[in-house]
């Protein structure tokens, strides 16, 4: 009962802080020179009043895939396409979709879905948007997730507290790896992934070996960070306020890369690099 109550106070939560946030996403070309980078151009590609979040490049595909909700209160995944600079909606259905991923497999666009009777799963659509989702595994109450490879997923579960585990496909077993984690984390390095862990002043970054089962320290930051990517050449990366910062390992310490300050009005919290080093999408808050 105690967890069934948790639940429903996530999601409420969840599902109102969405609909009363505006926030748009931002496009930035940009050109990246070792381990800085230069904004030649922007556009606000959203612009208007609402939910529009959660940013992802398609690795191959000039797409930059986001979640919007719209005036039916409905989350749904649209995608901006950077040649021909418009968007286009990708599912429209009547339960609510989040974190638009592409699948190790490149055939399919992944999401968290919210189904009729609040479960909280990870499901499949096909990369053509032309079928219906599924789901790709029964576990329930998931709040975020990563691809790690095709047989593993990791995912941040509402348990209480929440949790940061590790999913295999194949043999369908769960591995526990933190308490309250942050909604950032990915895999890099091939076997390994990072990930984040809320203390009561601070947060370390970690990095966890799926190999030796084994987590390090990598940095620490401020518990009110959420929003991290790891990306070559600038390794960790982070959003504070109007800037984006790289930690540098050597010095032990997070360095400038870029600030928004005269750029922007609000200030932002999730982005995304895409592959090619070519792009830059910012969520902007406007409240």
């Amino acid at each position: 009962m105690i967890r069934i109550l948790i639940f429903f106070i996530f999601f409420l939560t969840t599902h109102l802080y969405a609909q009363l946030l505006d926030t748009d996403i931002y496009l930035f070309d940009i050109k990246c020179t070792g381990k800085t980078i230069k904004v030649e151009s922007q556009k606000n590609i959203t612009n208007r009043k609402g939910y529009d979040n959660q940013p992802y490049f398609h690795p191959e595909k000039p797409l930059l895939y986001f979640v919007s909700i719209k005036e039916d209160n409905q989350s749904d995944i649209y995608y901006y396409d950077l040649n021909k600079k418009s968007i286009q909606q990708f599912t429209k259905t009547t339960i609510s979709e989040y974190s638009p991923q592409l699948s190790p497999d490149k055939k399919l666009i992944t999401c968290v879905v919210v189904e009729s009777d609040s479960a909280q799963k990870i499901y499949g659509y096909d990369v053509t948007g032309k079928s219906n989702g599924k789901p790709l595994f029964d576990e329930d109450s998931i709040g975020y997730y990563s691809w790690m490879n095709l047989d593993t997923i990791i995912y941040y579960k509402l348990t209480q507290p929440h949790s940061l585990l590790v999913y295999d496909l194949s043999s369908k077993q769960n591995a526990w790896i933190a308490n309250h984690p942050a909604r950032a984390f990915k895999s890099f390095n091939n076997d390994h992934f990072f990930y984040c862990v809320k203390e009561q002043d601070t947060s370390q970054v970690r990095s966890y070996s799926a190999l030796l089962k084994k987590s390090e320290l990598i940095a620490l930051t401020s518990k009110s960070n959420e929003d991290f990517i790891w990306q070559e050449p600038f390794g960790l990366m982070k959003t504070e306020n109007k800037k984006i910062y790289r930690y540098d390992s050597g010095f032990e310490l997070w360095i400038e890369v870029l600030d928004f300050s005269n750029i922007i009005s609000g200030k932002i919290s999730r982005f995304a690099l895409s592959k090619d080093k070519k792009h830059l999408a910012v969520v902007v808050h406007n409240n």
